[in-house]
C-alpha cells in the first residue's frame, strides 16, 4: 500500500471534527492486520507440527503387582475332510476361561501366577456331538463323557505360574506338570490316559495363553511401523512355528491398535490324535487384530481367524481337508 495515501487518510480522519471516523478506521486497520498475523502464525505451526518426529510407544508389560485380569477364550473350529468321494464336516469350539495374577519381575521375566477357571468343549463329528463341561457335575463315572469331565475338572482351580520374556514369549512355566499328573490319578482314569495322551497333556494349560502376549514388540514402535516375531500353531496333532509381521495402526492415550498377519506352510511327519502315522502338507493363513493397554501393556481384546489347506497321507491313502478357525478374547 503507498504511505504517501495512508498519510493523507490519516491527516483527514484525524482533524476534530473526523475524530471518530479516524477511530474507526484505526480498528478496522488492526484488525486486518491482526487476522493476518494469526493466519500466518497458524500456518506456520501447522507446517513445523507435520515435521515434528513422533515418539515411538514402548508396548511393555507393565502391570501392577496383585493385578488380577480374567480372559475369557472362545475357539471355533470347523473343517471338512474328503475320504473316498465322500466329504465329512466336523466342528470344534472350546472356550476356557484363566484369572492372571501379576506377581512381579524375576530375573529379568515377567511372573503370573495363573488359575484355568473352567473349561468347556462342544464336538461334532461322524454325526456324532460330544459335550465336556469341567463345570458340571459328574453323575456316572461309566460314560466317556462323564470321565473326561472328570479329568477337565481336576485340570481346573489348580494355580501354576507362566514366566514371560519382555517380548510375549513365554520363557517357562512351573506347576503345569504335576496338574496333569494329578488328572490321572484315580485307578479308572488310568485306561483313559493313552487315549488322551496326544490331546490333552500339560500344554492345554498354557497352548491359549500364547495369545495373549504374542503382539508385544522387543523394541518401541510408531505408528504404522511393523516387526516381525516368530510365533507359534497348535494344530491336531502339530506344533507349527510361524513367522508373523505385526503393525502398529492407531495409537491413542489408552489403547494400541496392532493388526497381524501370517502364512502358514508345513510339511513333515505328523500323528492323529488317534495315534496314527501319517505325512502332512499345510498351507494356510493367519489374519487379526488386538486392542492393547498401553499403560498396562495388557491384551484388552483380540480376534484372529485361521484358514488351512491340508493334505494328509496314511500309508497310500491321502486324505484332503479344509478348515476355518477363528478366536476371541475379551476381559470378563
Amino acid at each position: 500500500m503507498n504511505l504517501g495515501l495512508i498519510s493523507i487518510i490519516i491527516h483527514k480522519y484525524s482533524s476534530t471534527n473526523n475524530y471518530s471516523y479516524f477511530a474507526a478506521f484505526k480498528h478496522h486497520f488492526m484488525k486486518k492486520i491482526t487476522g493476518i498475523l494469526f493466519g500466518i502464525t497458524v500456518l506456520v505451526f501447522n507446517t513445523f507440527a507435520n515435521v515434528l518426529p513422533v515418539v515411538p510407544i514402548s508396548l511393555a508389560l507393565k502391570p501392577a503387582i496383585n493385578s488380577k485380569v480374567t480372559y475369557v477364550i472362545s475357539d471355533y473350529g470347523s473343517t471338512i475332510t474328503s475320504m473316498n468321494g465322500l466329504d465329512m464336516h466336523s466342528v470344534a469350539n472350546t472356550t476356557t476361561e484363566y484369572t492372571l495374577d501379576y506377581i512381579g519381575e524375576i530375573s529379568g521375566l515377567n511372573c503370573f501366577k495363573v488359575v484355568l477357571n473352567s473349561i468347556k468343549i462342544h464336538t461334532e463329528i461322524f454325526g456324532m456331538s460330544v459335550d465336556i463341561n469341567s463345570d458340571s457335575i459328574i453323575t456316572d463315572t461309566s460314560k466317556l463323557n462323564s470321565n473326561a469331565n472328570m479329568i477337565y475338572k481336576r485340570l481346573t482351580n489348580k494355580p501354576f505360574t507362566i514366566f514371560i520374556t519382555k517380548s510375549g514369549n513365554i520363557n517357562s512355566t512351573s506347576g503345569t506338570k504335576e496338574i496333569y499328573q494329578k488328572a490321572f490319578i484315580k485307578t479308572e482314569l488310568n485306561s483313559l490316559a493313552p487315549i488322551y495322551k496326544n490331546m490333552l497333556n500339560e500344554r492345554l494349560l498354557t497352548s491359549g495363553l500364547t495369545k495373549l502376549f504374542a503382539y508385544l514388540p522387543n523394541k518401541p514402535v510408531e505408528v504404522n511401523e511393523k516387526w516381525v516375531k516368530n510365533d507359534s500353531l497348535a494344530l491336531t496333532g502339530m506344533h507349527l512355528n510361524l513367522v508373523t509381521t505385526y503393525s502398529l495402526d492407531k495409537l491413542n492415550t489408552r489403547l494400541a491398535d496392532i493388526s497381524f498377519n501370517s502364512v502358514i506352510q508345513y510339511e513333515g511327519p505328523n500323528q492323529t490324535t488317534l495315534g496314527i502315522a501319517s505325512t502332512v502338507k499345510v498351507s494356510g493363513e493367519i489374519n487379526g487384530s488386538c486392542e492393547v493397554n498401553t499403560s498396562t501393556g495388557m491384551l484388552n481384546s483380540f480376534s484372529s481367524s485361521v484358514t488351512t489347506d491340508t493334505k494328509m497321507k496314511m500309508r497310500e491313502t491321502e486324505v484332503p481337508m479344509k478348515s476355518l478357525s477363528k478366536t476371541t478374547i475379551f476381559i470378563k
